[in-house]
């Protein structure tokens, strides 16, 4: 998660303004910490010139002089291998796997990519209410635990939600949030999330208590945020449809856009199967047939390793030529499902957008591909495109 230097210094200078009798600066979408620190300052300095009501907060377009639970925005993806926050300067990133934690168990070997959470009772999805767990890698160091590919992840999604807004704003007591969340098939898994999200969770966390007000929540197709990212950078033309190709750790989506990123749902599909992560079962099964030691190997080892480039287990067995026919294959069934759903679309089709967790595996393929654009971050272009955005 990267750290803005200055969220502190504006935390602090809040504090003046409160002390000195003023309202505090709440942060909107697309207002960096950098221009509240300086607005802060500036109003503080007024202040030691002229203490009188004129010199007070005075309200700018871009700025709320509000109380701290003005409605915050922010994209969110419960992805199957990564669950990626985004709230306009804060990027959250952990391990799509959990572990309950049963009685008083306390979890074992604790790290900075993992949070530990107490749900204390929640509107939207009361039957996690008294759940202790841990959610990111630490998840794999406890007796049991599960991976969010294996689970009904919009049911779950708010044990997901909670360790990220610790993350993001584990120095507050409160928030209440716009939320936007990336979703396979997001006109019917919306109003599983509305049901699930909506409303007010409080839960624990690092030794104090937090409250999250869920105020809104719009599902958008997964792919869709790399595609206006795209948009932004090479205007798109009327009359032209374009292809976006998320190809995510577990699932797969293709969908069929107008230049204005209106999704045509009967020329898309959506697979919840299908990605890299299913990719890797198939190459761990080729592997194990000439090495039997790979069948006791954990499926992240070959995930990471398609990842990386680092084709050796043990340092004594290397898979580098299994790998590339593996992808091909995979990638050539992926294009055919496309051809075969797009047919009728091919000729009027202007740029293929890829992006999702799996893009790197045809990162090389794609390169001389003229119709092809390689998202610039395919792991969090499709939550950072979604934040602030309209619904079409």
């Amino acid at each position: 998660m990267g750290e803005n230097p200055y969220k502190q210094k504006f935390l602090a200078l809040n504090e003046q303004l409160a002390a000195a009798g003023y309202d505090v600066l709440t942060r909107k979408p697309g207002v960096s910490y950098k221009e509240l620190v300086e607005k802060a300052e500036a109003i503080l300095a007024q202040s030691d010139e002229n203490a009188s009501e004129d010199d007070k907060l005075s309200e700018q377009d871009s700025i709320s002089f509000a109380s701290p639970q003005d409605v915050i925005h922010a994209a969110f993806d419960p992805g199957n291998r990564s669950i990626l926050f985004y709230d306009g300067e804060t990027k959250v990133e952990l391990a799509s796997t959990y572990s309950q934690l049963i009685g008083n168990r306390e979890p074992q070997r604790m790290n900075l990519q993992s949070t530990l959470i107490n749900l204390q009772s929640s509107e939207g999805s009361p039957e996690f209410n008294g759940w202790r767990y841990v959610l990111g890698t630490a998840a794999q160091n406890q007796r049991k635990f599960e991976r969010v590919y294996n689970r009904p992840k919009f049911e779950e999604s708010l044990l997901y939600l909670l360790p990220c807004i610790a993350k993001a704003f584990g120095d507050r007591g409160e928030i209440s949030l716009n939320l936007h969340v990336n979703a396979t098939e997001a006109d019917v898994n919306e109003s599983t999330l509305k049901q699930k999200l909506l409303g007010t969770t409080c839960f624990h966390y690092d030794g104090r208590d937090f409250k999250l007000n869920v105020e809104q929540i719009t599902a958008f197709e997964e792919g869709l945020g790399a595609f206006f990212l795209y948009q932004e950078r090479q205007p798109t033309e009327t009359g032209k449809f374009y292809g976006v190709l998320n190809l995510g750790g577990a699932t797969l989506d293709a969908l069929l856009c107008d230049h204005q990123g209106y999704v045509y749902l009967d020329n898309s599909f959506r697979s919840p199967k299908g990605g890299a992560f299913d990719l890797c079962i198939e190459l761990k099964n080729t592997i194990a047939a000439a090495y039997e030691q790979a069948r006791h190997i954990p499926i992240d080892f070959f995930m990471d390793a398609v990842k990386s480039g680092d084709y050796v287990i043990n340092g004594e067995y290397d898979f580098t030529e299994l790998v590339q026919p593996t992808v091909d294959s995979w990638f050539r069934d992926l294009l055919g499902n496309v051809k075969a759903q797009w047919e009728t679309y091919f000729h009027r089709i202007d740029r293929y957008v890829i992006t999702g967790g799996g893009a790197y595996l045809v990162k090389d393929k794609l390169a001389s591909l003229n119709r092809f654009h390689l998202a610039a971050d395919p792991i969090f272009d499709n939550v950072v495109g979604i934040y602030g955005r309209e619904k079409i």
